[in-house]
């Protein structure tokens, strides 16, 4: 699952439900713990972060990951979308219902399809205009696997709005950076016993406008190039900036979850800090490098790391002139038919994968797009096949409501039986658009994705999804 969410996952949550939203239509980020009751396997504790748009007053949808929290069950992740109903009781206290319909795996505990859902009921109390408590108890089910139950949850929930004297303002989005990690382990010893290696990373990260000068908040998302074949982390943080003219200083902590690929992050629990400086290149572009150190609290793997990013940011300040930016969200499913070496030896698997797919485009141009792309399998016998592309698009008009675009990637896939020969992969498709109106289109795809390391690997696939266009600034 090397590159797995690159500009994905945690992009698509953190970054797109929050900017997508019309400035005037509220938004909800809830993020908490929810604790299985029974636990049948190494996964005890489940994390969740939840983006939803308002569709009513009532009514929100959106994406939610969830990733395994404590046990030993760390490298488990589960992404799709979520619904959440929300009828007031008093003026504080309200009723809220959630449905979840996604896929996912890892951790060696899910042989099947990977589809996971649940269904709970629960309460939200307003602690404030913005910032609500809720606790809830859900029914939560992994096809083909023992995990999950009845479930016991606790979280926040941060209602964005338009900016108003009685709502709070939607955050302001500062850069997003892609970025490449090398963790060398301290000593650590993998799952399996042996020697840790060392773990290079690609993954991306996308920051905020924090309270105060040279403040920001960050999410990121990284998967293991080498070193890991299916590690993968999700992160979220907090950093403070010195401006020394051309040069920035900076500092920052973040907490998260990770596993996968025999690393030994004991529940998935991961600590991070590091220092580091940033050199712009022009008003628009900057490099950055940072030095720190990843601590697994449960688990036994830790190491320091180095890091360089490309951040291209999107103004100096939440109050100055920004740089508006044309973005593209799609989201749907699809269809893999395999090729004969599509499974590893000895699998006995045969089935035809079904993914949850999601991208987020970022326009160069009217027509050329820098894209990142996520998938996560719900059905196919492939619980815990995941896939993660970065690449390049490119857009033509055939007329008012259709068009075509070509895109071509890289990244890499694994899990759930299928031989990706090391992980490294390519891909390259072809969609079709129709417009239905300005804010949404449907589109529908045909492309080849294969590992590019020998033979393994290389379905053909069918995708079909919507296209949701905006902008920032």
């Amino acid at each position: 699952m090397a590159w797995t969410d690159h500009l994905t996952r945690t992009t698509a949550l953190a970054c797109l439900g929050l900017l997508a939203a019309p400035a005037a239509q509220a938004l909800d980020v809830k993020t908490g713990i929810a604790v299985i009751q029974d636990p049948q396997t190494t996964i005890e504790t489940l994390n969740y972060v939840y983006v939803g748009k308002a569709l009513t007053p009532n009514l929100s949808f959106g994406q939610a990951v969830y990733s395994a929290a404590t046990g030993d069950g760390g490298g488990a992740f589960f992404w799709g979308y979520e619904a959440a109903y929300e009828r007031a009781l008093s003026d504080r206290l309200s009723v809220v219902g959630t449905a979840f319909l996604g896929g996912g795996g890892g951790a060696s505990v899910v042989y099947g399809d990977g589809l996971m859902t649940r269904l709970g009921a629960g309460l939200s109390y307003a602690l404030t205009d913005a910032f609500r408590a809720e606790l809830g108890v859900s029914h939560l089910a992994v096809k083909d696997s023992d995990v999950g139950g009845t479930v016991i949850s606790a979280g926040i929930a941060y209602s964005f709005g338009a900016p108003t004297p009685d709502a709070p303002a939607r955050p302001v989005l500062r850069a997003v950076t892609p970025r490449a990690t090398v963790i060398s382990a301290d000593d650590s010893t993998t799952r399996s016993g042996s020697a840790q290696p060392t773990l290079a990373l690609a993954g991306a990260e996308v920051t905020f406008f924090g309270e105060g000068s040279g403040r920001e908040v960050f999410v990121a998302a990284d998967g293991a190039a080498k070193g890991g074949e299916g590690y993968m982390q999700l992160s979220a943080g907090l950093r403070q900036r010195w401006s020394l003219g051309p040069v920035d200083l900076f500092a920052d902590a973040a907490l998260g979850f990770g596993g996968g690929g025999d690393v030994d992050t004991g529940g998935g629990l991961l600590v991070m800090a590091g220092l580091g400086g940033a050199v712009s290149i022009d008003d628009r572009h900057a490099i950055e490098l940072a030095l720190g150190q990843t601590i697994a609290p449960d688990g036994a793997f830790s190491g320091t790391y180095a890091s360089a990013r490309i951040t291209r940011t999107f103004g100096d300040g939440p109050d100055t002139n920004r740089h508006p930016q044309a973005w593209q969200f799609q989201s749907g499913f699809t269809y893999q038919i395999p090729n004969d070496t599509f499974r590893k030896a000895g699998s006995g698997r045969t089935a035809s994968p079904i993914l949850q797919e999601s991208s987020v485009d970022m326009m160069l141009t009217d027509a050329l797009y820098v894209t990142g792309n996520a998938q996560t399998v719900v059905s196919g016998d492939a619980g815990g096949y995941a896939i993660g592309l970065v690449g390049l698009g490119y857009q033509m008009a055939l007329s008012p409501a259709w068009s075509i675009a070509v895109e071509g990637h890289i990244g890499a896939a694994g899990g759930g039986s299928v031989n990706a020969n090391g992980g490294l992969i390519g891909s390259a498709r072809i969609e079709l658009d129709y417009a239905l109106s300005d804010a949404v289109s449907l589109s529908l795809g045909v492309g080849q994705i294969r590992t590019l390391s020998g033979t393994g690997m290389a379905p053909t696939f069918v995708n079909l999804g919507v296209k949701i266009p905006f902008q920032t600034r």
